[in-house]
């Protein structure tokens, strides 16, 4: 089985149909999302209504929940209480309900889907210590799984259990080979709202032979921020100019 898993959409449909249009040429068996489908960005219906076309299943994020008044927004930023506040205000009853429906978790065969960690939607798993809490939490759920995808970080990272020790085995860009004696959590990373310096949308793709391959795709990220500009949203937790040409400046300098 070959799955494509979509991390933080984000309400960007200049991303999400790069993506898509992306993902069909590699023919995966189905496509799954890991939660944050709406917030910062403006075209929540666009994307709601791309996934439900689809057929494309999920579940819930943080930002989601937020916007159906589930989560409080004090806990999110400024930039991401300013977004799903000026979404509440335009969603339709098809999208709220298209939110409301979506689970904290998804089992998928040997592959288990979540947002944030096993057991929230709002804690990160972004270094060894939080990947040990999940995999400690994920003990729970049986021994039958061999892989857990989520996002919340918008950062593509593989962190490995083997043998009672937790690692960091991949991050980024690329492939990555899987250890069938061993257990892992996969991030997808971020379609709508790269944080790497890195303007490009992506994704990744399982397969269940043991590999994880993690694309980035060029897309015109310049749309979407016009469209926030446009909406009065902030655009400074958006991938931008400035972090990417200092991106260029350094690979640049590192050639002298």
């Amino acid at each position: 089985m070959r799955i494509a898993f979509l991390g933080d959409i984000h309400s960007n449909d200049d991303a999400l149909e790069t993506v898509l249009r992306h993902v069909t040429a590699h023919r995966p068996d189905c496509v799954v999302h890991v939660g944050d489908v709406v917030g910062y960005c403006t075209a929540f219906e666009a994307v709601i209504e791309r996934l439900r076309t689809d057929a494309i299943q999920g579940v819930c994020g943080n930002h989601d929940l937020m916007v159906l008044g589930q989560l409080p927004l004090k806990r999110a930023t400024g930039a991401a209480q300013q977004a799903v506040t000026w979404t509440r205000k335009r969603l339709g009853a098809q999208a709220r309900d298209y939110l409301q429906a979506l689970p904290r978790e998804l089992r998928l065969e040997e592959v288990i889907v979540f947002h944030a960690s096993p057991d929230s939607v709002e804690q990160n798993i972004s270094n060894v210590e939080h990947a040990q809490a999940a995999f400690r939490s994920l003990a729970g759920r049986g021994s039958d799984w061999f892989a857990a995808f989520h996002g919340h970080t918008h950062k593509q990272r593989v962190f490995e259990l083997k043998q009672g020790v937790v690692s960091l085995v991949h991050s980024g860009e690329g492939e990555c080979i899987l250890d069938p004696q061993a257990q892992y959590l996969i991030s997808a990373g971020s379609v709508g709202q790269s944080r790497d310096a890195d303007p490009r949308t992506g994704y990744v793709i399982y397969d269940s032979h043991r590999t994880v391959s993690f694309h980035r795709v060029p897309y015109d990220w310049q749309s979407c921020k016009r469209k926030l500009r446009q909406a009065g949203l902030a655009t400074r937790l958006f991938h931008g100019d400035v972090p990417v040409r200092r991106s260029l400046l350094r690979r640049w300098l590192s050639r002298l």
